[in-house]
């Protein structure tokens, strides 16, 4: 009988400290072991979505370059957002986002901002701010950020002096930025004036817009006032850079302080919106390094581009320098093996 009791007390003892220890040491490996690949599932969906994004961007640029024989337009400049009574073309002042709104379902946000003839009005105002401000969930990497108004610093901290107030939309606290942007070529920012504001006013933009914008083309397929059509590619569609991830800085994400991601992703052609293969191949998002036109993303090797065929790749960060810049220019020639990028 007391054997028996002693083999039940035995039977019913809890765990000893020792051993709780233990288990709990071999649930920490086994989390610890468990937690990269965890965490490298979730990147793949992000990345997955992100390809996504692009693919869609890209799809509806080459239905808008059928629709209107062009692709979109890259706006007037910074201090312009879009206007639809003005079109699809040279005169359009919105960005190559906003042109292709229609494109995306989303004709009643392209229709917000309307002016009456030309006419900047208090409605074309107040509409172009309800624009400017909503979110769309294709333009942002999910690996960088979520899709939703961040803080707009309208006074350019980026650049010393500078004005960013829209002449055709009231100014708000908060706008939709974008994380994609298009290719305006491998030309210096002095050639694609991609840091300009355009003009002052309506009927300068207007006459510059007759004038088609001379001296304002350069070798990409979106920029300033462009109206690009696909077989102005003559390095073919499918060597040839339509958009891309943009480069930023992690500690600017959310607070509008870097110059080139201060604004609305509906204005026109900037920095914001628009990067060069110019200065840099594509570079992973860096804390402190300020770099505003080139591409980049937030993700660990490379970097995602739709060309202009519609098809997306995953560029690496260590690109040759030499191809990452044909990719950018429409037209000059060069033959690159695309099993190389």
């Amino acid at each position: 009988m007391q054997n028996a009791k002693c083999k039940l007390k035995n039977a019913c003892r809890g765990f000893t400290l020792i051993e709780l220890l233990v288990v709990i040491t071999i649930i920490g490996i086994l989390v610890s072991l468990l937690l990269p690949a965890v965490n490298s599932a979730r990147e793949s969906g992000r990345k997955a979505q992100c390809s996504n994004n692009l693919r869609q961007l890209g799809l509806a640029c080459r239905a808008h370059e059928e629709a209107q024989s062009c692709l979109p337009t890259g706006g007037w400049g910074f201090c312009w957002v879009g206007d639809p009574s003005l079109g699809f073309g040279q005169q359009q002042p919105g960005g190559w986002l906003y042109s292709i709104l229609p494109n995306l379902d989303q004709m009643q946000l392209y229709n917000l901002g309307g002016s009456s003839k030309g006419v900047i009005t208090a409605v074309q105002m107040a509409g172009a701010s309800q624009c400017i401000s909503t979110p769309l969930s294709i333009m942002n990497c999910p690996t960088r950020r979520r899709a939703r108004a961040y803080p707009c610093n309208w006074s350019g901290t980026g650049f010393s002096g500078v004005n960013y107030t829209p002449f055709n939309a009231n100014p708000t606290a908060n706008v939709a930025r974008g994380d994609y942007a298009a290719c305006v070529g491998d030309e210096a920012d002095s050639n694609v004036t991609i840091d300009w504001e355009g003009p002052t006013s309506l009927s300068a933009g207007l006459a510059l817009a007759a004038g088609n914008w001379q001296g304002y083309d350069t070798n990409g397929v979106i920029h300033l006032g462009s109206t690009v059509r696909l077989d102005d590619i003559t390095d073919g569609t499918s060597n040839t850079y339509l958009l891309g991830e943009k480069y930023l800085v992690p500690q600017h994400y959310y607070n509008g302080n870097d110059g080139a991601d201060n604004e609305s992703m509906y204005t026109g052609c900037e920095n914001d919106n628009d990067r060069t293969t110019y200065y840099n191949t594509p570079l992973q998002d860096h804390p402190g390094l300020l770099i505003y036109d080139c591409f980049g993303s937030a993700h660990a090797t490379s970097c995602c581009f739709v060309f202009c065929d519609g098809s997306v790749h995953w560029i690496s960060y260590s690109i040759d320098a030499n191809t990452h810049h044909w990719l950018g220019n429409r037209h000059d020639g060069q033959t690159i093996n695309l099993n190389n990028l």
